[in-house]
């Protein structure tokens, strides 16, 4: 099964917060062999590290997966 990671949205994120990848693995606390390999999706990403990533960029997990689910209704 092939990675299916939104990488445009890693990408975009470090350009906004104007970091290195060194930086943001530091953040995230992934190393950047792993950053690279999930960049070209040249390999499975573990759930562990979608979790890491999601905590510390406040992209969540729906959205690297580029699953959109619809938003609840508020009830009147």
């Amino acid at each position: 099964m092939k990675n299916i990671i939104k990488t445009e949205l890693i990408q975009k994120y470090i350009e906004e917060n104007n970091i290195t990848k060194t930086d943001f693995c530091k953040q995230c606390k992934i190393s950047t062999s792993t950053l690279n390999l999930l960049l070209k999706n040249k390999a499975k990403t573990k759930i562990e590290t979608l979790i890491k990533i999601s905590k510390s960029t406040k992209i969540t997990i729906d959205e690297l997966l580029g699953l959109n689910f619809p938003k609840p209704k508020k009830k009147a």
